[in-house]
């Protein structure tokens, strides 16, 4: 192995190489600079010549503007004229500025200036004179007056942009010899570095032990980060453009009861699923290898042993730089315990419903009686009873009826619980427009305009989203109760994912702070007294919805109107 050793040549050598290399660093920034300054005079000439010629155009428009306006009275010569006459001041006043730093050029642009205001002061007389009459117009412009002072301007324009041509020539020769100056500074620096480079050698062959023992400390870290792959809570697997598992972890394997040599490279991702699975992955997959990520997806894998084990699936995709789909990089969690855990919450829903529906039912009875009895009292023997005991009655009546109203909400409540989904296409236009006709029948003696928009169609099941529109429409119509000319809108909005259902009304509102209480069960956000109700409807709308895999929710201002939004899943609820 070469070994190196310092000695006064050495450090004389590579202290020299600093030198030149900061020299020759120094000589290129000062070269750049004056590059830069000299490019930047040239933007300027430029800009310059580009403004004046702004300025000619401008006056050219406004003559011609006004001349065509002369002979033709078409207002849009005049608009033309408007436009250039409005601008050339600003113009001329911007050239001024750019050329505030060559008093010679100023005196020039002071001149041009005069002449455009005379043309702009000719042009307003003609135009003037157009609006009285054709003749004088055509008269005045016969003067050639506006074409002696157009070519006036042109004139000083010409003499104005000689000047700026020559300058521009003298920085374009500067500018070029300063890109000389600059090549030269850079192959000089070029030579440096190479003379660096050499010292440089040096300090990496002494170098070459520390990294060596980097790579050591590499390894180490790519050995626990494999250990981490390997043995992680969780599965991990990578799958080609076929679908063949092409890398799995210890993990994923240890829950199949196979060896990574049994799977690697020979089995398709679809081998090791159930049988219902297969469809998914097979639509999933080729999705995936377009859109490159996929979230959450439920599946199924079946164990070398036949056990089933429920599985969410996340992955991303690795592409070339075409865009072609090479492998995927996938976590599989085991689903297993929360399954578990929402069968159960399923069966304790069941049993609640029951138990509501059981407890609903038993009311009933009991609730017949009471109302059966007063209205008995009420009607045997209402002329022996003063007004304390008639309003005693009809409190009692009012209830038991407001009582039954809740147990038939409740039951209705259960019920949806219980109801599996039918989904079919449904138009929702012609299924609103039935039950806002049955809402109005119900509602002769008042005039509430219901406006309902062409409503996007929808799969979903028709009795149970009947319900939502009754319950949605029930309400507009009963919180605009008190307002003096109620309206209420339904309308639709689509998008790729979902079909979003809007009903608005201009009704009494709520306040936002207890929008959270909105849709819960026997929540309510008014008095029994201005508006009835058992507060279960709202709920009901918030569980069919739900059912829909679809989201629910409200805003309002107090006294000035609420809307309520629904959406549906245009996938038929698949995640």
């Amino acid at each position: 192995m070469l070994k190196f050793y310092f000695n006064k040549r050495i450090i004389a050598g590579v202290v020299a190489a600093l030198l030149i290399l900061f020299s020759l660093a120094y000589l290129s920034l000062e070269n750049k600079s004056r590059l830069v300054a000299n490019s930047d005079s040239v933007a300027h000439t430029l800009d310059v010549l580009l403004q004046s010629e702004r300025v000619l155009s401008l006056a050219t428009n406004m003559e011609l503007g006004q001349r065509g306006f002369a002979i033709t009275g078409n207002d849009t010569f005049l608009l033309t004229f408007n436009r250039a006459k409005n601008a050339i001041t600003e113009e001329v006043k911007a050239l001024t500025d750019i050329t505030a730093d060559n008093s010679k050029q100023q005196a020039k642009v002071t001149q041009l200036n005069s002449l455009v205001l005379r043309l702009a002061t000719f042009c307003e007389t003609a135009v003037r004179t157009r609006e009285r009459g054709f003749d004088e117009a055509i008269k005045l412009n016969s003067t050639l007056q506006g074409k002696f002072l157009l070519d006036s301007v042109r004139q000083a324009v010409a003499q104005f942009q000689e000047e700026e041509h020559r300058l521009l020539a003298v920085r374009s020769a500067r500018n070029d010899h300063g890109i000389m100056s600059f090549n030269r500074t850079f192959i000089y620096l070029l030579v440096a570095i190479t003379l660096i480079l050499l010292v440089t050698f040096y300090a990496i062959n002494v170098n070459l032990k520390a990294r060596i023992e980097s790579e050591m400390q590499l390894n180490l870290a790519l050995n626990e980060i494999e250990d981490l792959y390997n043995n992680a809570p969780c599965g991990y697997h990578s799958l080609d453009h076929r679908g063949v598992v092409v890398n799995v972890n210890n993990t994923l394997c240890n829950w199949l009861g196979y060896k990574r040599e049994e799977i690697v490279g020979r089995v398709r991702f679809p081998e090791l699923l159930a049988e219902e699975s297969h469809p998914v992955f097979e639509e999933e997959f080729a999705k995936f290898k377009d859109t490159g990520m996929v979230r959450d997806l439920e599946m199924t894998l079946v164990g070398k042993n036949g056990a089933l084990l429920p599985i969410s699936l996340s992955a991303i995709a690795i592409k070339d730089e075409q865009g072609r789909y090479i492998k995927s990089r996938t976590i599989t969690i085991d689903n297993t315990d929360r399954k578990k855990a929402e069968m159960e919450i399923k069966n304790l829903n069941r049993e609640l419903e029951a138990f509501t529906y059981s407890v609903s039912h038993d009311l009933r009875a009991p609730l017949r009686s009471v109302d059966g009895y007063a209205r008995i009292l009420q009607e045997d023997y209402g002329t022996k009873l003063d007004a304390e005991g008639e309003r005693v009655i009809n409190v009692i009546v009012n209830n038991a009826r407001r009582m039954g109203k809740l147990i038939d909400d409740l039951l209705e409540f259960a019920r949806l619980g219980r109801k599996e989904l039918q989904r079919t296409n449904v138009d929702m236009t012609s299924l609103v427009n039935s039950v806002k006709k049955e809402l109005l029948d119900d509602h002769r003696g008042r005039s509430i305009e219901i406006r309902i928009s062409q409503l996007d169609s929808a799969p979903v099941d028709i009795d149970m989203i009947k319900q939502v529109w009754v319950n949605l429409l029930s309400n507009a119509i009963k919180y605009t109760g008190k307002t003096e000319n109620p309206r209420i809108e339904v309308f639709s909005i689509a998008s790729e994912d979902e079909i979003e259902y809007v009903v608005s009304d201009n009704g009494v509102g709520f306040d936002m702070q207890y929008v959270s209480k909105l849709f819960g069960v026997f929540q309510r956000l008014h008095r029994i007294q201005d508006f009835s109700g058992t507060g279960v409807g709202l709920a009901i709308v918030k569980r069919v919805v739900e059912k829909h895999h679809g989201r629910v929710w409200a805003n309002a201002v107090l006294n000035e109107g609420a809307t309520f939004h629904f959406s549906i899943p245009t996938n038929n609820g698949k995640h």
